[in-house]
C-alpha cells in the first residue's frame, strides 16, 4: 500500500526517506494487478495507466502484461498488444521481417541477441489462456476452465489445440451478433468448467463437460 500513489497507481519504489519515487513504470503496475494484489478500488486506475503505456516491457516480463490485461477482462486491449504493428510487440516484429520470436523487441538493431529465441513465444500462453480461454485448475489439466474473453466485434472466431499430459484439448468459438458458439473436445479423465462471454467482464456459466466432444451456445440452443 505504501507504493500506491494519490493517482491510484503504483510507483517504482521508495526513497531512503520513505517518500515515493516519481516514476510509475508499467512493470510496477502489471505485477500487482496480474497477481490479484491490487485493491478493488484501484484496479481501474492501474489498468488505465497500463493501457496508456501500450507495450513498455521486454520479453522476460511481457507475460505479466498480458496476464494483467487478461485478468481484468480487457479483450480489446489484449488484441492491440498482439496485433498493432505501430506498437512495440510481436506484430511490429513480423512487419520488420521476423519469422521467429526474437530475444528482444529490437533484436534487428542491437548486437549479441538472438532472432530465434524461445522466450519470445510466451505470448502463445496468453492466447491459450485469454483468447481460447483455457486455464488449468488442477495438475495435469485434470480439471480446467474454459472462459474466453469478450472481444466485441474485433475478433469473430478463434480455434486451437492445446497439448496436455492427458491428451489434446481442442476448441473453437465463433461470435456473430449476440450469438456465441463454442465447440470443445476433451481427452479422457478431464473435466472442464465452461463459461461463455456475454459482454465485457460478463460470463454465462454453461456447465461442466467431461471427455468427448461438446457444443455450447449463447443464447442456449
Amino acid at each position: 500500500s505504501r507504493l500506491l500513489t494519490a493517482a491510484g497507481i503504483y510507483c517504482d519504489g521508495l526513497r531512503v526517506d520513505g517518500s515515493q519515487s516519481d516514476h510509475a513504470s508499467q512493470q510496477a503496475n502489471i505485477f500487482p494487478l496480474a497477481l490479484g494484489l491490487t485493491p478493488p478500488e484501484q484496479r481501474a486506475s492501474v489498468l488505465d495507466h497500463i493501457r496508456q503505456m501500450q507495450m513498455r516491457v521486454g520479453m522476460p516480463t511481457v507475460y505479466w502484461l498480458i496476464r494483467a490485461v487478461g485478468e481484468m477482462g480487457d479483450g480489446v486491449h489484449l488484441l492491440d498488444l498482439f496485433t498493432r504493428a505501430d506498437w512495440t510487440g510481436w506484430a511490429q516484429n513480423i512487419a520488420q521481417g521476423a519469422t521467429c520470436t526474437w530475444e528482444s523487441w529490437d533484436a534487428d538493431r542491437v548486437k549479441d541477441v538472438s532472432m530465434s529465441h524461445p522466450w519470445g513465444a510466451i505470448g502463445l500462453l496468453g492466447i491459450q489462456e485469454y483468447v481460447l480461454g483455457v486455464q488449468p485448475l488442477a495438475p495435469q489439466y485434470a480439471r480446467l476452465r474454459v472462459r474466453p474473453l469478450w472481444f466485441g466485434d474485433r475478433l469473430p472466431a478463434a480455434s486451437g489445440t492445446i497439448p496436455t499430459e492427458r491428451g489434446p484439448v481442442a476448441l473453437g468459438w465463433t461470435r456473430a451478433g449476440d450469438h456465441f458458439s463454442l465447440e470443445l473436445t476433451l481427452p479422457p479423465n478431464v473435466v472442464a468448467e465452461v463459461y461463455l462471454p456475454a459482454g465485457p467482464n460478463q460470463y454465462h456459466f454453461a456447465g461442466e463437460a467431461g471427455s468427448g466432444s461438446h457444443r455450447f451456445t449463447l443464447p442456449a440452443a
